[in-house]
């Protein structure tokens, strides 16, 4: 019976499954932009046909950094363009 199952099997020489995912620069510009402009991370995700597990795993800066931006320019926003208060007394 053993030599039955061990008889034809030939070793894999090829890897199995989907190969892992490299970001390059432009990719990571894009997440960012994306990001910042306000897209969610499945949309995102989408995008570049990939999980959003995989998303935060390579962009977690871009999305991080993105939404800090985001924060920061809306703060400046307001307190450039907020109205002074008026004195109440006189």
């Amino acid at each position: 019976m053993q030599a039955i199952l061990t008889e034809n099997t030939a070793p894999r020489t090829a890897a199995v499954g989907r190969p892992r995912f490299k970001p390059t620069e432009g990719d990571r510009r894009r997440v960012l932009l994306l990001s910042a402009l306000g897209f969610p991370q499945y949309k995102i995700s989408q995008i570049f046909p990939i999980t959003g597990k995989t998303l935060r795993k390579h962009f977690r800066h871009e999305l991080n950094a993105a939404r800090a931006g985001f924060w920061n320019h809306f703060f400046e926003f307001e307190n450039a363009y907020s109205r002074p208060s008026e004195p109440t007394s006189r």
